[in-house]
């Protein structure tokens, strides 16, 4: 509002002035109250102001509705209330004439709407009024009315008035216009844009670019709507255009709004605040009974699906419109499982034009605000049809996740399977919270098994059960795995899991094995030690856990108990490839390297194409100085799996230990390549000149010169830390 006022006290030729005021935002964010307190505003300043809404219907009526409202304020467009008076009088004529032939009369009435809409096709508005126009019928009628209308009215001027009123009213309506501007500035307001865009746009783009002839200067019009100007459309007049979007409050500004109003009970505000989504409309419904108790307020939601959807008449797609709300995300498909699937393809045109549905990702979803409302109402109306749609998509998304899978790829690295699994569980939860929480629980365990996302996505799923289910247990649990995620750390994601969903065996050891893993990348080497053998007490022969504290044994330096567990491995599968490798490195970094050497050749004969075993072989010759054998694996390494640079790196090492400098630079310069930001490859780059008597060349020189000078970072040391994933 300030920056309205502000507005209009500057002079029309400062360059900081806006003509035109794009207000819009979600339905309900109060973006009419707005347009009507600005409307309040420029009249307060002396502006000669004039309010539209949803009720004009093409150029018209929104001319004649602003000349009677600056009518009623004292200033009157004559010339243009002549010529209206006129076009009425005619209209009044054709429509009493039984001469008219059949339908002229009704074209006429209809011509400007359907010439209005055939020019808006290219505007994204909602609603069933822009249906698709007949352009050889629209011809056609056109032609036999202008035949009749030149016989009955001899006037040429009167025809053309009939036939296209916007066109013949709009320069007398502009000069009008002007003349009331001489005296006073003037305020125009397009509320509901939202429905009446597909009417008035390109009229009133032709109004601005001068087809009608100059408008004021002093004019200033405000556009409110649930969707911003089409950039497209109004490209040329961005630079004077106010965008104001509208959101929803804040939560101090609700809690503000609700203490002028003289609420201050704490359990009373939180349940405005939720049934409300901080809407200002939602709040001050709720805010105007004057509740003294949460168990007053009422529930907005019938009156809020009333307003949504006040523009459609058709019970069906109302009734559609409120049912395709139970899916988080809409598509034909899915539309076809709770309505009737003939009829899918249609009514999903049809709701993608509302204004609270959006495409995201591939899909449509309702707004949050709208969805939830229709949710409430159709859970009180009917639990069993709830239930029956809930349970219906449930089962259809089990099937697209077995179709996506393929009855081969049920994992948790298949996007659609995890997808459609994870909208399954959603309305299994939706439709018997109770029964299905435990499933749910469950599946959060593997999710957090597959990383953060999955755990997120998960969270999330639970947070909107419960949300949408009004479910207490449901909410407490999607928000408190949902505060168990930091960054990528799910220790206490888990933590919830393992103290209180009360798992099965298999569940439960899996949750402590990620646990354990979580505790041993923090370096919690002692609590990671104790979820992985609780998770053996469990289940004895559990080779992720055994493999999983075999490593954190590795960390800890003590080999002799990583190796008892590798070997357990073993023993268990002699072919568990990993698993052989794992007890390898764990001798070579006991400087056990004859049977690290027979570990490795043992894992690369069963798996000839293990580059990471094949490397670590190399560094084990290596180690023992047997540089050739080293080179020899290293290169093969390299060859199977190029970005190996930890093999990169101790290839060049070897190579400088045998003062095969040139092929040592040129392993180090390919580092360099790879990462110009390896300081380690930097600083052995310039050891390697240094021991040959050499300057690095530009650009090495400054990268070598700028490493620390003690070469103490050493590529050695950091392959040497490399560790095999025995669950690979």
């Amino acid at each position: 509002m300030i920056q309205y006022q502000e507005n209009l006290a500057l002079p029309v030729d400062d360059e900081r002035r806006r003509f035109i005021f794009n207000i819009h935002g979600d339905a309900s964010v109060g973006k009419t109250h707005l347009t009507k307190q600005l409307r309040q505003i420029a009249s307060s300043k002396g502006a000669l102001a004039a309010y539209t809404d949803e009720t004009v219907v093409d150029p018209t009526s929104a001319m004649t509705a602003i000349a009677e409202e600056f009518g009623r304020g004292g200033v009157r467009l004559s010339e243009f209330e002549k010529r209206v008076a006129s076009y009425q009088q005619r209209r009044h004529e054709l429509e009493s004439d039984p001469q008219a032939p059949a339908g002229v009369a009704s074209f006429v009435t209809k011509i400007a709407v359907i010439i209005g809409l055939a020019a808006a096709r290219d505007l994204p508005f909602a609603g069933s009024l822009v249906a698709p126009v007949d352009a050889a019928a629209v011809t056609d009628q056109a032609d036999r009315a202008h035949v009749y209308l030149a016989r009955k009215f001899k006037d040429h001027a009167d025809v053309r008035l009939l036939l296209s009123p916007a066109d013949e009213l709009s320069p007398v309506f502009v000069s009008g216009l002007s003349r009331a501007a001489t005296s006073r500035p003037i305020a125009l307001f397009f509320d509901t844009y939202e429905r009446t865009a597909p009417l008035l746009d390109r009229w009133l783009r032709d109004l601005y670019v001068g087809r009608y002839g100059y408008l004021p200067d002093t004019l200033i019009t405000t556009i409110s709507g649930q969707l911003p100007l089409n950039p497209n459309l109004w490209s040329d007049y961005l630079a004077v255009i106010a965008d104001v979007p509208l959101e929803p409050f804040s939560d101090a500004e609700a809690r503000q709004f609700l203490a002028s109003k003289n609420i201050t009970d704490e359990p009373t505000i939180e349940v405005i605040l939720t049934l409300s989504g901080r809407l200002p409309m939602w709040l001050a419904t709720l805010a105007e009974a004057r509740p003294d108790a949460a168990a007053d307020i009422g529930d907005p939601a019938g009156e809020a699906i009333e307003r949504f959807l006040k523009w459609e008449d058709d019970p069906a797609r109302r009734a559609i419109a409120v049912t395709a709300a139970f899916p988080r995300a809409l598509n034909q498909d899915v539309l076809s499982v709770i309505a009737d699937p003939n009829n899918a393809r249609e009514m999903l045109d049809w709701l993608r034009g509302l204004p609270f549905v959006t495409r995201r990702t591939g899909s449509w979803r309702y707004h949050d605000v709208v969805r939830a409302a229709m949710l409430r109402v159709q859970r009180a109306q009917s639990p069993i049809q709830w239930l029956a749609n809930h349970s219906d998509l449930a089962n259809a998304y089990a099937q697209w996740a077995a179709e996506s899978a393929d009855g081969t790829d049920e994992s948790w690295a298949n996007q659609d399977w995890v997808d459609h699994t994870c909208e399954e569980m959603y309305h299994l939860v939706c439709a018997e919270p109770v029964d299905n929480l435990t499933k749910a629980l469950a599946a959060a365990v593997k999710a957090a098994q597959s990383g953060a996302v999955r755990a997120r996505q998960w969270a999330g799923l639970l947070n909107d059960a419960g949300r949408d289910t009004d479910h207490a247990v449901l909410q407490r649990w999607g928000q408190r795995l949902r505060d168990g995620i930091q960054g990528t750390d799910l220790t206490a994601f888990l933590t919830c899991l393992i103290a209180d969903a009360q798992l099965d065996a298999p569940s439960l050891c899996l949750a402590l094995v990620e646990r354990g893993t979580n505790h041993a990348q923090a370096g919690r080497y002692d609590d990671a030690l104790s979820d992985f053998g609780r998770a053996i007490d469990l289940e004895p022969g559990n080779a992720s856990a055994i493999g999983s504290r075999g490593q954190t044994y590795c960390l800890m330096d003590r080999y002799e108990n990583a190796l008892a567990d590798f070997t357990w491995l073993v023993d268990l599968d002699p072919s568990n490839v990993p698993a052989i490798a794992s007890r390898a490195e764990t001798y070579r970094l006991a400087s056990r390297h004859d049977e690290a050497l027979s570990d490795f050749s043992r894992a690369i004969d069963l798996d000839p194409g293990y580059a990471w075993a094949i490397g670590s072989r190399g560094q084990t010759y290596q180690d023992m100085k047997r540089y050739g054998e080293a080179l020899a694996d290293f290169s093969r390494a390299i060859d199977l799996d190029p970005s190996l640079t930890w093999a990169i790196a101790s290839r060049g090492q070897t190579y400088q230990n045998m003062k095969r400098y040139d092929e040592a630079l040129a392993d180090f310069s390919r580092l360099i390549d790879l990462d110009p930001t390896d300081a380690g490859a930097i600083a052995s780059l310039g050891k390697t000149y240094r021991l040959m008597g050499r300057q690095p060349s530009d650009p090495q020189r400054s990268a070598a010169t700028s490493a620390t000078g003690s070469y103490a970072v050493d590529l050695l040391e950091r392959s040497s830390t490399m560790r095999c994933d025995w669950r690979r």
